[in-house]
């Protein structure tokens, strides 16, 4: 009976790692927002997303196929504003994630590496935090434990960004935006550092497109 209590305790935490954390309180921090869009997903739940198609014609930029990610511009958690359009002519990990979620903290030092690996190249991760309940000193506190080397945004002072990206049904959601802007892979759920690596790898080894 232990075996077996055990055994279903485990995959319950495997399932949790995968699919995400949270999607109730993903949905709690849009509250205030009424035309959000944060429900529950499950077919979207626990793989990487083929990339996200957008319905325009194809222009002169090969991946004008893709969807153009929206622009935000969000305070950081300096007190800085940050715009994504500052970002373009970079590959960009933007990652929603909260405090509370074990898997996105699970992920952090993934990104750490990354900025690290990367440094000196056109590559940057941006962090959209979506805790509610805890203070900037104390969002503070954590990125100091946590050593966290990127940039931090506080994603609910203006809770529609989460709509402009589709709704956010479960965290920690990652979008890979490449040096055009266009939104290249979207994962919802832990993922180890490798994926995240290829795909980065991949996206910093394209041209950067002539302006349309």
């Amino acid at each position: 009976m232990k075996k077996y209590l055990a055994m279903m305790v485990a995959i319950i935490i495997v399932i949790s790692f995968i699919s995400g954390c949270g999607k109730k309180e993903v949905s709690d921090t849009a509250r205030n927002n009424p035309k959000s869009t944060t429900k529950s997903d499950n077919s979207q739940s626990t793989n990487i997303h083929p990339v996200v198609q957008s319905n325009q014609a194809q222009g002169t930029n090969p991946n004008s196929r893709f969807q153009k990610a929206p622009d935000f511009s969000l305070p950081s958690i300096d007190g800085k504003i940050v715009r994504l359009s500052d970002y373009e002519g970079k590959v960009v990990i933007l990652d929603f994630w909260a405090t509370w979620c074990r898997p996105c903290v699970m992920e952090m030092p993934s990104f750490v590496q990354l900025k690290k690996k990367y440094s000196g190249q056109p590559f940057a991760v941006i962090g959209v935090d979506l805790d509610r309940r805890v203070s900037k000193e104390g969002i503070k506190s954590f990125l100091k434990s946590h050593n966290i080397n990127y940039t931090i945004v506080m994603g609910m002072s203006d809770p529609s960004v989460l709509d402009r990206f589709g709704g956010i049904p479960a965290i920690p959601t990652t979008f890979i935006i490449d040096k055009n802007g266009y939104i290249r892979q979207k994962l919802v759920g832990y993922h180890q550092l490798d994926v995240f690596d290829n795909i980065v790898k991949t996206l910093l080894e394209e041209e950067l497109a002539e302006r349309e």
